[in-house]
């Protein structure tokens, strides 16, 4: 009986060791091809650091942990004009193609000149986007909507406004004003972006556009009325708003999720502000992208990028939109008005 209790016992705890190392996070240095190999996971982020002499590449994956290690089982290589490119298989499956010249890092699709600008006579012309990627583009009197193949008006207005004030994502959502006068509105829009579908939710105050989102707790926004020095509570889940900050009433802030009385002083001089902090790991300047200090040009292009969401970037060059993942570059649609502005324009969201 004991020795029964016994061998449990130890399977139970071979068992657990088994999934910890499975599971959990780790680091490990191998070498492939004449190639070493960095391979490490940290919670959903996958890098695979390859070096050679005086040359380094690192292919980062937002992904679920592999159950294997030491997963990179080849990797092609290839002299092009001076540059050295690398291609890994990865997990069985075939990457992208980095090259380095000992000085900057590109694409394949760089160095090969093969993103080229495509011109189109049309207004609007969508070519396509993944069934998870919701992309809405502003079109003075409302916006596009884009989503896998499909393309669809979404008008909210009777006349254009070429001012989108205080249009502001947050998770899947875009809040903004029903911008109907001048100076200010009582009505908010909260549109589902998975969906297109919309909500009005009317206020009994007077908001004036001279205001700032200040911050976000659980499933509000909270925007602050310069003018006339009020704080709104935005609840985009349960479409409602609510007065929370005044003269008469007082104010309140959060940190770290808790609420807190706050002074005016902190909204008008401070300009405080209570989003999440946290530092993304992927930044975008232009036609590069960077993680930890590891930087790589992805356009030979100068472009404007306007969204970057884990390891991709939408990015607008002249009046068409392009996404860039994992080496790849696709053209997203065409829209003739990005040629005069494409700042706050565009929204996407991914599940």
């Amino acid at each position: 009986m004991r020795k029964k209790v016994l061998l449990v016992v130890v399977v139970c705890v071979l068992l657990v060791l088994f999934i910890i190392d499975k599971t959990s996070d780790y680091s490990i240095k191998y070498e492939i091809d004449g190639f070493q190999v960095t391979e490490s996971f940290n919670k959903n982020e996958a890098h695979f650091i390859i070096e050679k002499d005086d040359k380094k590449y690192d292919y980062l994956y937002f992904h679920k942990r592999f159950f294997d290690r030491k997963i990179v089982s080849s990797i092609d290589s290839e002299e092009v004009n001076g540059y050295l490119c690398l291609k890994p298989y990865i997990n069985g499956l075939e990457g992208y193609s980095i090259c380095s010249n000992g000085e900057e890092n590109i694409t394949r699709e760089v160095l090969d000149k093969s993103i080229v600008y495509e011109e189109s006579s049309k207004d609007f012309e969508f070519n396509s986007l993944d069934n998870n990627e919701y992309m809405l583009i502003w079109k003075y009197d409302g916006f596009y909507y884009l989503n896998g193949n499909e393309m669809k008006s979404i008008n909210l207005f009777n006349s254009e406004r070429y001012s989108n004030d205080l249009m502001f994502k947050i998770d899947n959502y875009i809040v903004f004003p029903k911008y109907e006068n001048n100076y200010l509105f009582n009505t908010f829009i909260i549109l589902d972006m998975t969906t297109g579908k919309y909500k009005e939710v009317e206020t009994k105050y007077s908001i004036n556009y001279d205001s700032y989102y200040v911050g976000k707790n659980k499933n509000s926004l909270y925007l602050f009325d310069n003018k006339n020095e009020n704080l709104y509570e935005i609840n985009y889940k349960k479409n409602k708003v609510d007065l929370v900050g005044s003269s008469i009433r007082g104010f309140i802030k959060y940190e770290n999720g808790r609420e807190k009385n706050a002074k005016l002083e902190e909204y008008t001089k401070d300009k405080i502000t209570y989003f999440d902090s946290e530092e993304e790991l992927v930044k975008v300047n232009n036609n590069v992208i960077s993680y930890n200090d590891y930087e790589l040009k992805y356009s030979d292009y100068n472009v404007n990028a306007t969204n970057v969401i884990d390891d991709k970037v939408y990015y607008v060059y002249k009046d068409n939109v392009y996404k860039y993942d994992k080496g790849k570059t696709t053209l997203v649609c065409h829209y003739f008005e990005l040629n005069f502005n494409s700042e706050g324009r565009i929204f996407v969201y991914s599940k």
